[in-house]
C-alpha cells in the first residue's frame, strides 16, 4: 500500500495529499501578535526620538554657553595682550580715571522685557564708554539664560539678580560685582551665567582670578 496518495492535475503535474493539507491548514500572525509587535516598534520609536531631542537640546545649550566663553576670552585677551580695545583700528588705553591700572569691562544684564535673554556690552574706561554691544543673546529658540549668580570662597552659591559686571584687567585686578552681594568677607569665588533648554543646563563660570571655563551644574 503506498505511503502517499497522489492527484493528478491539469498541468499532468503530481502534489501529495499531505503537502495540500500542510497549505490548507498553514497559520499566519494573530492579532495579538500583530499588536505586540506594533506595540514594541512604538516603544522603541518613541524612546529614540527622545534620545535624539535630548542629545540636540544638549548639543544646543553646549554650543551656546562655548561661544559665552569664547567672547569672554576674547575680551579679556585684548586685555592681556596690550590691545586694551578688542575693536579694529581703535586706539582707546581704557585707563581708569585716577589710576594707572588698566582694564575692560564686561556688563551683563537681563533683559527687562525677557529675562531669559542677556544684553551684553564691553566698555572701556575713562567714562565706561561701551566700545562693543554683543546685543540680545541667545536666541530663545536655541536656549535660555536661567541665572546670573556667583558662589563665595565658603561654596555658598547665590543670584546676582538682573546683572552681572566683569572686569578683566591685570592679574591681580580681576573683579566680580554682583547687586544682590557686596560683601568682601567671605569674598565672592566664582560668578556664572547659566543657560539652559528644558532640563539641560550649562554654565559660563568666571573666577576671581580671571579663569573662564563651561561647566554642566
Amino acid at each position: 500500500m503506498p505511503i502517499f496518495k497522489f492527484q493528478r492535475l491539469k498541468s499532468n503535474r503530481f502534489i501529495t495529499t499531505p503537502f495540500i493539507f500542510r497549505l490548507a491548514h498553514k497559520k499566519g500572525f494573530t492579532l495579538v501578535e500583530l499588536l505586540i509587535s506594533v506595540a514594541i516598534i512604538a516603544i522603541l520609536s518613541t524612546i529614540g526620538v527622545a534620545s535624539f531631542q535630548s542629545y540636540n537640546s544638549r548639543s544646543e545649550v553646549k554650543n551656546v554657553a562655548l561661544q559665552f566663553t569664547s567672547d569672554l576670552r576674547k575680551y579679556q585677551n585684548a586685555m592681556i595682550s596690550g590691545d586694551k580695545n578688542p575693536l579694529p583700528g581703535k586706539t582707546d588705553t581704557c585707563v581708569a580715571p585716577g589710576s594707572s591700572l588698566s582694564y575692560i569691562a564686561v556688563y551683563i544684564v537681563k533683559k527687562a522685557s525677557n529675562p531669559s535673554q542677556l544684553g551684553v556690552w564691553v566698555m572701556c574706561p575713562p567714562g565706561s564708554a561701551t566700545i562693543k554691544t554683543i546685543g540680545v543673546w541667545p536666541d530663545p529658540k536655541i536656549a535660555e539664560v536661567t541665572d546670573l549668580g556667583y558662589i563665595r570662597s565658603d561654596k555658598v552659591t547665590g543670584s546676582c539678580g538682573s546683572y552681572l559686571y566683569l572686569i578683566f584687567g591685570t592679574l591681580r585686578y580681576n573683579s566680580i560685582f554682583c547687586p544682590s552681594y557686596f560683601g568682601t568677607n567671605p569674598p565672592i569665588e566664582r560668578a556664572f551665567v547659566e543657560f539652559s533648554k528644558g532640563t539641560v543646563k550649562e554654565r559660563v563660570y568666571i573666577t576671581s582670578g580671571g579663569i573662564i571655563y563651561e561647566q554642566k551644574p
